[in-house]
């Protein structure tokens, strides 16, 4: 995952990891594919990527960090800086994050296989679940091509 941080004027933000630029890779058995990035209003960063997940079937999953204005990990959210939404049943790849008013944040992507599915998470603004949104957290909407 590459994340660069520009001043106003297009120069590299040098308090941003030390240059302007973050290199960093999430799964230890797997690249993560950053997706979407969010600034929020205190200069901390959102990050929405998929990454592989071992131990799990089939693990390719939703997940977020949220850097510090420093372009270190921010260890309050998720886990260390890192939340992961995990799904047991299906590969999904996350393509879109939205922010809410309220601080929550919710991710949209596909699932894989047949027919198309299309499934949104959502996300406290610690990185948790939020277990009031669908079930568990989660909603699933599937594509039907017959009607």
């Amino acid at each position: 995952i590459l994340v660069i941080s520009l001043n106003a004027n297009g120069t590299l933000n040098t308090s941003f990891s030390g240059d302007g630029i973050l290199t960093t890779n999430i799964s230890a058995t797997s690249t993560s594919e950053g997706r979407d990035i969010k600034v929020l209003s205190d200069g901390s960063t959102l990050v929405a990527f998929r990454t592989s997940v071992t131990g799990t079937n089939p693990g390719i999953e939703y997940a977020v960090m949220k850097l510090t204005p420093a372009g270190n990990l921010d260890t309050e959210f998720g886990d260390n800086g890192v939340a992961i939404a995990e799904d047991a049943e299906t590969a999904d790849n996350v393509y879109r994050m939205a922010l809410q008013e309220d601080g929550k944040i919710i991710l949209g992507g596909l699932k894989s296989g047949s027919p198309t599915s299309y499934r949104f998470v959502r996300l406290d603004e610690f990185g948790n679940l939020d277990e009031s949104f669908g079930t568990n957290g989660s909603v699933v909407l599937t594509h039907n091509d017959t009607n």
